[in-house]
């Protein structure tokens, strides 16, 4: 922190107010600046309907249990379902034995 003069005050008041540095990354793309202020939406006007879509919106068949998850949401399935989990353990044990 860096003390600094008050400008409204006489020199004989003296009065240190303090300055704080800035914080976190600055803005560095200048392209995105509009006059004063800095622009942060997307480029793409329809960004965060195509990002749903692809992340959530694609379903997939589990090919352990053939239940249908989103696939964001495929490897935490198969994880954490106890369905999932006891035709995987079946399946080990069948390989186990071959």
């Amino acid at each position: 922190m860096q003390y600094t003069e008050s400008e409204n005050s006489s020199s004989d008041e003296q009065v240190n107010t303090i300055v704080k540095n800035p914080v976190g990354r600055p803005r560095t793309a200048e392209w995105r600046r509009e006059g004063d202020k800095y622009n942060d939406r997307p480029i793409s006007k329809t960004y965060f309907k195509d990002y749903y879509q692809e992340k959530l919106g694609v379903k997939v068949i589990c090919e352990f249990c053939g239940k249908s998850t989103n696939k964001q949401k495929l490897k935490s399935q198969h994880q954490l379902s106890k369905k999932c989990l006891n035709f995987q353990n079946l399946d080990f044990d069948k390989n186990k034995n071959i």
